[in-house]
């Protein structure tokens, strides 16, 4: 509970978020901690009770230093998460567990973790060093006592408290500090949903569906009037059918900041720039979305950013209408290719259940020239496409064809 306090003091100077509030964001973060700090006395307790039947004393400085360690580390963690997104643990820090292979081996890249280890070991060492000396195992009984009452608090104060915190400022970094990033966890880990009012800035429906009408309605188009669906419209086009071939790459880390096109100080893409005066370059589009994730769902199933999962991570729906399954209805033959592996952020599955053929993953590729932590190189990508491209050619089938470069979330 000390830390948990002194964490959140760091952080009130670390962004500068004083103001009148500041009282009430310290003492609702004081009630939210008591829960946490009722559990780890709780789990404090069971190691007092394990190392006095046992009757050593190394078990119990043993088990003191995992706890310790544990929790030192969790705010270094908490620390580097806050850094980045603003925010205590979310549905970003879930996914963070349910990929461990890809975002494990990432940080492990991005950050000296054997510098942070080594600090987290040599504190909680000394603290465990300095509680041993001094409070020993004279505690036990007293533990023993009051371990029952400290578990009961928890469970009582778990239900009433809300663990997704106090809103007590209209600033929202302010919300994110008064809160305990523990409770924050299970409370992402159980819903799974990022707090999109938190993130965004709203209007009123109809005033939202009146300015998503004046924009989408292109010539040739009608409303339906669907009240379900205000911009649903129907489609008018007297030509002639064209069935081309598509390829559709899907480029990572491509900023404008890079290319030379679209006025980038250090051209890095003299071959794009080319591309970009033979087709059509569009400038003036920017992101909605905070995930690799939401740019996939944007192109193959034209959503924008809903506030919750990723369609491609949601439960599958009967009422979702990709491009790949509208194709796929007028006899093209789908790819998707990818360097990573499928179950990463439920690309395969989705995939396969909304209109592609086939799903080409890691696995699929044979001697690769190297491959990182998420997948194999570009190279290989553009290769594999060139090769299913040439397939399709020669069986004289019509393809569409997607491809993740440099993909990750």
């Amino acid at each position: 509970m000390t830390l948990s306090a002194l964490f959140r003091i760091f952080l009130v100077f670390y962004y500068q978020k004083f103001g009148l509030d500041l009282f009430f964001l310290i003492i609702a973060g004081v009630i939210l901690d008591i829960p946490i700090a009722s559990f780890f006395f709780w789990i404090s307790s069971l190691i007092y009770k394990i190392s006095f039947k046992l009757k050593s004393k190394r078990v119990f400085f043993f088990l003191n230093l995992i706890l310790s360690f544990g929790l030192i580390f969790l705010f270094f963690t908490e620390y580097f998460f806050f850094d980045e997104f603003n925010s205590r643990f979310n549905s970003v820090a879930v996914d963070y567990l349910i990929y461990p292979t890809e975002v494990f081996l990432n940080i492990w890249q991005s950050y000296n973790l054997v510098l942070i280890v080594s600090i987290c070991f040599l504190v909680a060492f000394s603290l465990t060093y300095f509680l041993n000396k001094k409070i020993g195992m004279r505690f036990v009984q007293t533990y023993k006592k009051t371990s029952f009452y400290s578990f009961l608090l928890f469970l009582f104060l778990i239900v009433i408290i809300p663990f997704n915190g106090f809103n007590i400022s209209s600033d929202r970094i302010k919300n994110e500090i008064s809160k305990n990033g523990v409770l924050s966890f299970f409370y992402a880990a159980y819903y799974h949903n990022l707090d999109y009012d938190s993130f965004y800035s709203t209007i009123a429906a109809t005033e939202a569906f009146d300015i998503a009408r004046k924009k989408v309605v292109s010539k040739g188009e009608e409303f339906t009037n669907n009240i379900l669906n205000p911009i649903e419209r129907k489609v008018s086009y007297k030509g002639e059918e064209k069935k081309y071939n598509v390829m559709v790459f899907v480029m990572e880390s491509f900023g404008s900041d890079f290319v030379g096109a679209l006025g980038a100080k250090k051209d890095f893409t003299p071959e794009f720039n080319k591309l970009s005066k033979e087709g059509i370059l569009f400038t003036n589009i920017y992101s909605i979305g905070n995930r690799t994730v939401r740019g996939l769902e944007g192109i193959l199933t034209g959503f924008v950013p809903l506030p919750s999962e990723s369609l491609v991570k949601m439960k599958f729906s009967d009422n979702i209408k990709t491009l790949p399954q509208i194709l796929k209805a007028k006899g093209y033959y789908n790819y998707f290719v990818y360097g990573g592996r499928g179950i990463f952020d439920n690309m395969k599955p989705f995939a396969m259940r909304y209109g592609f053929d086939e799903f080409i993953e890691q696995k699929d590729y044979k001697n690769p020239v190297f491959k990182t932590i998420w997948g194999v190189c570009d190279e290989e990508i553009f290769n594999m496409s060139l090769k299913k491209a040439k397939e399709s050619y020669e069986k004289n089938k019509k393809f569409f064809h997607t491809f993740a470069i440099g993909f990750k979330s």
